[in-house]
């Protein structure tokens, strides 16, 4: 298991928060300074492919997943 402290100092990460029915993706500039929304990809068959296809395009140094969690910090499906 990665910890931010294991990343490369700089470079962009990506950040991938799953759902059930989409998957948002987000992605920060090379100095960590700004994240941007990249958009979303529906979950399901072919995930594999676009996230393959989606590092072959970028160079993202790391990936940080969101934990799902209810606005009472409880944790989600």
């Amino acid at each position: 298991l990665l910890t931010p402290h294991s990343f490369p100092p700089r470079g962009p990460l990506l950040g991938v928060d799953f759902g059930l029915r989409r998957i948002g993706l987000a992605v920060c500039d090379p100095d960590r300074i700004v994240a941007s929304a990249l958009g979303t990809h529906e979950s399901g068959p072919g995930n594999e492919a676009y996230f393959r296809n989606l590092f072959a395009q970028n160079r993202f140094v790391g990936l940080v997943v969101g934990l799902p969690l209810h606005a009472n910090g409880d944790e989600s499906d």
